[in-house]
Order: C-alpha cells, then sequence, then structure tokens
C-alpha cells in the first residue's frame, strides 16, 4: 500500500468534540495515521502494521496501540472492518484486518492532486472498482464526498447517489399529487425538486391551491355574466 508525504489536517481538529473524548495518546495516533491512510482513507488494521508503520519510534506496546485503537472505534473516529474476506489468485480465501477513517475523503484532496489512486483495500470492503478511467470520469461506485457506509457488512452496502435520485423522484411525485385542483379536473405544473428549490411547505400549497381555484371562478363568473 503506498504513503504519502503529505495530507490536509484542518483547523477543527482543535476543537473536535470526539478527540476531545479520547487520551492524548489515541489523538496523536489518529493524527499520525492521516498521512498513512491511501487516497480513500484505508489502512492494514492489524496491531503490528499500525506499530511498524505510524508509531515505529514510540515506546507503545501492541496492547496500549490496541487500547488507543479502541477508543477511536469508540467515538466513530476510525472505523474496524474484521475478518474482511479477500479471494486471491489460488481462490484461497485470506480474512484481512482493514481501517478505514471516517470522512477521510471529504477532507483529503487526491494523493496527487488529480484524482484518487486505486485503493486494494477499499475494493476488498466495498466489493467496488476505484480505477481511473482516462475520461476523467469515475467508476461506478467511487463517490469523493458520498462514501458508502455498510457498517463493515459489505452487503449492506447502499448507494447515496442512487439513494437521493430515489429521493428526488419521490419528492416528484408528491408535487403532482397536492397540486391537483379539486372539483375542476385540472393539475397545476409541480415546481421541479432540486437541492436548491426544495418541495412546497404544506401552508405554502394551500395558498396556491386557494389562488387556483378563486382565479378559476372568477373566470366562470365573467363568462355567465
Amino acid at each position: 500500500m503506498p504513503t504519502y508525504e503529505w495530507r490536509r489536517l484542518w483547523t477543527s481538529v482543535s476543537i473536535s468534540d470526539r478527540l476531545e473524548r479520547v487520551s492524548t495518546e489515541a489523538a496523536l495516533l489518529w493524527t499520525w495515521c492521516i498521512p498513512h491512510m491511501d487516497d480513500y482513507g484505508m489502512i492494514q488494521g492489524e496491531v503490528g502494521h499500525i506499530k511498524a508503520i505510524v508509531v515505529p519510534r514510540m515506546d507503545w506496546t501492541k496492547d496500549q496501540i490496541k487500547g488507543y485503537l479502541d477508543e477511536l472505534f469508540r467515538e466513530n473516529l476510525l472505523i474496524m472492518h474484521n475478518n474482511v474476506i479477500e479471494m486471491q489468485e489460488n481462490a484461497i480465501e485470506c480474512k484481512r484486518m482493514i481501517i478505514e477513517m471516517v470522512a477521510f475523503q471529504k477532507h483529503q484532496p487526491p494523493g496527487n492532486g488529480k484524482h484518487r489512486r486505486k485503493s486494494e483495500l477499499y475494493e476488498i470492503v466495498y466489493k467496488v472498482d476505484t480505477g481511473y478511467k482516462k475520461s476523467g470520469k469515475k467508476q461506478e461506485g467511487i463517490m469523493q464526498d458520498n462514501v458508502r457506509r455498510c457498517n463493515g457488512n459489505a452487503t449492506e452496502c447502499k448507494n447515496p447517489l442512487e439513494e437521493k435520485r430515489k429521493e428526488k423522484k419521490r419528492l416528484e411525485n408528491e408535487n403532482i399529487k397536492g397540486s391537483s385542483v379539486a372539483g375542476f379536473g385540472m393539475t397545476t405544473p409541480a415546481a421541479p425538486a432540486s437541492e436548491d428549490s426544495p418541495p412546497l411547505s404544506a401552508k405554502d400549497a394551500s395558498l396556491q391551491f386557494k389562488k387556483i381555484v378563486a382565479d378559476l371562478k372568477a373566470k366562470q363568473n365573467q363568462k355567465e355574466g
């Protein structure tokens, strides 16, 4: 797994409630893990690996490091994907321990400044291809700001982009149904649902409905008159 010479460290780290609840040693371990994560915030999770790569010159024992990691897991600063099955070329199953840093992709740019480099660990956990197309488009399932969360179980993954599309369609359907004009057999066009223009509230929809009915009655009275 490649490591990188630098990563970003945001000023919000100084006022983090979750970091405040862990020991100084655990907070230091979390901070030092950042430059050793791959572009998807993943690192091999064996305690011996963390000691050898992240804190090789600290006189911490493996038991101490395990305790610091447990603090970070409890505060949801890190996620442990335990006993993740990796199929090797000889069709033998290999169980891996992989640690993921929460919200890593949201706060860290790609290591080379252009696109995220392939992550074998991310692929093992989330069963997606992290390869980068030369056309500049990301492969299906690769999201920079919307990271898939599986709670350690790859069979329960949900695609945030797909969920967002479904929610948008649902709001559009609700707008269409809510704009029907009772008694006149007419419907008013619903405003397209988007992130910048949320659906009408019940009060606004009611006012819009009353206005439409009043306009229709006025036109009907003009014809009768």
